[in-house]
Formats: structure tokens, sequence, C-alpha cells
């Protein structure tokens, strides 16, 4: 990302849904970073993370994402596969979720 790390304010962590040896490796690398320059660790949800990273501003121009609330999500993941209705932060309803495997475990 081009910074260092005093210019951190909080380290961010995947906590879950996901499988749990990439969770337990990157909850243990945030941690020991997070110890290290006395940063707050911010835990963050798998999935919410997916849909979320639509809402940054294009990291070419600075141009505000087109994507407003309410969103009708479709999220496509390696674990996991879902149309989510978000309504705001942190308020999502699931509409459907696959019932067998997911995409990304055909590769497996």
């Amino acid at each position: 990302a081009g910074l260092t790390s005093g210019e951190l304010s909080a380290v961010a962590v995947t906590v879950g849904p996901g499988l749990g040896l990439c969770l337990e490796v990157g909850i243990k690398k945030a941690l020991t970073i997070a110890a290290e320059h006395r940063l707050p660790v911010v835990p963050v949800h798998h999935m919410e993370a997916h849909a979320m990273i639509t809402r940054l501003p294009d990291p070419k121009t600075g141009a505000p994402s087109p994507v407003k609330f309410p969103a009708l999500i479709l999220l496509v993941s390696g674990g996991h596969n879902m149309l989510v209705l978000t309504r705001d932060l942190g308020k999502h309803t699931i509409i459907g979720n696959t019932l067998d495997d997911s995409v990304g475990e055909a590769f497996d």
C-alpha cells in the first residue's frame, strides 16, 4: 500500500467465515503486527469485506464508488456463494446461498 508503520491507525483482519487454518494464520500475523506497533485490531467479517470493497474509491482516479445503498450483491467466493440485500454498512439480509459446493471448491 506504500505506507509506513507510522501511518497506520489499526490492523484489520478477517475473522470468519472461512477455512480455519487460513484464518488462524491471518489472525496471528495481525495480532503480531498490532502488538509490535501498539495498534488496535479490527475484526472483519470475510463476506462483508468482499461486498464492501466495491464501495472504495477508484484507486487510480479517486472517483467515488458508483455502488450506493440499498444494493443487491452477488458474492461468488472460494468457499461461499450468496445473494445479499445490503441496506447499509453492517445491515445485510441473505436472500439465498448455495446448499452444495461453492464455485471455489470446484477447483479443489
